[in-house]
């Protein structure tokens, strides 16, 4: 997916893959395997190409877009200001939303591991900010619960963030079973 849409990027930018390499400071092999996608970057890496093109461009990339090809490619000034209010990211930021996310939905973190399909370790992890998710994870956290990465990277408010009146979460679909019930059935289910 990302190496789709950093063709798209360059095709309607007109600039060709060295030249980009050299805006964003990553090398030309490694922009190769991603818009071959043969790899993806991490999230620090994306955060860098999108903070790189703007300096240089005045033109910052929509995450959202990046990640899923949803909305435009480039933010616009509205969206912009906000942004440049937050620029930074950090694992704590995205760790406090998994929390949000987790807390409006009545999730435990055994729940939230399985839909974002990794482990319980790695999802505490995680909500503790103790890493950024990467590139699966992100998306995983994209459709499974329809918050906006710009949000969810840069803690951007009034976008699809949990507990909003207009923009509640869709949530994942599980049976209503108490945790208790839950952790059995996946236990059961990891026996087979």
């Amino acid at each position: 997916m990302i190496g789709r849409q950093l063709k798209t990027l360059l095709n309607k930018e007109k600039i060709d893959i060295n030249k980009f390499s050299q805006i964003v400071g990553i090398k030309i092999r490694t922009l190769y395997s991603w818009t071959a996608d043969e790899r993806n970057p991490d999230c620090e890496t994306l955060i860098q190409i999108v903070n790189k093109y703007y300096e240089l461009t005045r033109k910052r990339i929509n995450i959202d877009w990046l990640l899923s090809s949803e909305g435009s490619m480039f933010l616009s000034s509205n969206d912009l200001k906000r942004a440049q209010n937050n620029i930074a990211i950090s694992p704590e930021i995205t760790g406090r939303h998994y929390q949000d996310i987790q807390e409006v939905n009545g999730y435990t973190d055994t729940q939230m591991a399985q839909i974002l399909k990794i482990s319980d370790k790695r999802y505490r992890e995680l909500s503790l900010g103790k890493d950024f998710p990467n590139i699966a994870e992100q998306n995983n956290t994209k459709l499974n619960f329809n918050v906006d990465m710009d949000w969810f990277l840069y803690g951007e408010a009034g976008q699809k963030s949990p507990g909003t009146i207009d923009n509640q979460l869709s949530g994942a679909s599980l049976p209503q079973l108490t945790p208790e019930q839950y952790a059995k059935l996946i236990k059961l289910l990891d026996q087979q």
